[in-house]
């Protein structure tokens, strides 16, 4: 008897490891099995390559000197905690400074940081203008909400003296509730994706038992709330604006989303850029419903953010409107 119940048990063990395993690859593909890069598959908020910054608006930033992997990919950060090569503070002659800020999108999530799409702007300009120095400056960071990415924009940015600000904006980071300052500082416990079962998160998920917690405390949500989702983002398109005045430099906002974000916001987003005298770029319109690139982005768990034809694609469409809107100066003059 005793012989057979563990002959079952070992039998039940096995099934369990094939369909977990089988889950994992339908996940993240062959990483499935490196250990180190399935570990890497998580929320940034639950990694160790985060700390806690010392601005309160800010929250939380990448760690310097990062060499590490995130969702499969090589993450590195310079010196300055930026996902990004390493630029000098002070601003060198001859040198045309962008500030980009975002969340996930841009800093970017599932793609080589060479390959996001202002890394790939970035190069373009500088083989067109050979004697211009272009710094496209990283300060995107996966899972900021609005108050994180103006709190960057206005403890963390200036200082770098950047000639044009531009501030991507994505639905999820709309999302997140705009809350004071002091109100979330604490950073969750890291989490080990090796040790969670991707098969109990299957069952979970098809059954809608709500046994597996998708949402983080540290992270609220607007909810249904659509009237406070909408304000959230005009006071962001605002506090952009008036930091750039102060500055007197031009600011983009890039709406970047694989959905369009509907009537109502898109006309409020059109009148007060136009109002605040700011560009506003509907990136969206480029990527909206397009299932080859929809495809080749939703994988399993992993997160539904654009792969390198998207970065390359809000690459030429920001490229585009920077001409057309005149936001690109004479380069030769820097």
């Amino acid at each position: 008897m005793l012989k057979t119940l563990v002959k079952l048990l070992a039998f039940a063990t096995i099934c369990f490891c094939v369909i977990e395993q089988s889950y994992r690859y339908y996940a993240v593909g062959p990483d499935a099995f490196n250990p180190v890069k399935f570990n890497s598959y998580n929320q940034l908020l639950l990694t160790d390559l985060i700390e806690t910054s010392s601005y309160p608006a800010v929250y939380y930033q990448l760690k310097p000197g990062l060499d590490d992997w995130f969702r499969g990919k090589k993450i590195r950060s310079n010196s300055h905690g930026l996902a990004d090569k390493e630029y000098e503070l002070k601003k060198p002659t001859k040198t045309f400074r962008v500030a980009v800020l975002g969340s996930s999108w841009t800093m970017a999530t599932g793609v080589p940081q060479e390959l996001s799409y202002h890394a790939l702007l970035e190069a373009r300009l500088r083989e067109q203008h050979p004697d211009t120095n272009i710094e496209f400056l990283n300060f995107a960071v996966e899972m900021y909400g609005l108050r994180e990415i103006v709190g960057t924009l206005e403890n963390r940015v200036m200082v770098w003296e950047p000639d044009m600000i531009l501030v991507a904006i994505t639905s999820y980071t709309s999302y997140l509730r705009w809350l004071p300052a002091d109100a979330v500082q604490r950073l969750p416990d890291r989490t080990n994706p090796f040790f969670h079962s991707y098969a109990f998160r299957a069952v979970d998920t098809l059954l809608q038992t709500g046994l597996v917690t998708r949402s983080l405390e540290e992270r609220p949500v607007v909810g249904k709330d659509q009237e406070l989702y909408e304000a959230q983002v005009i006071r962001a398109f605002r506090e952009v604006a008036a930091v750039a005045e102060r500055a007197d430099i031009p600011a983009s906002i890039m709406w970047l989303s694989f959905a369009w974000p509907g009537k109502a916001l898109s006309e409020k987003m059109e009148s007060i850029s136009q109002e605040l005298g700011i560009n506003y770029i509907k990136g969206h319109e480029a990527i909206a419903d397009k299932p080859r690139i929809l495809r080749k982005n939703y994988k399993g768990n992993t997160g539904r953010h654009p792969n390198a034809t998207t970065h390359e694609i809000l690459a030429d469409v920001l490229f585009e409107e920077l001409q057309i809107e005149k936001l690109l100066p004479v380069l030769n003059e820097y």
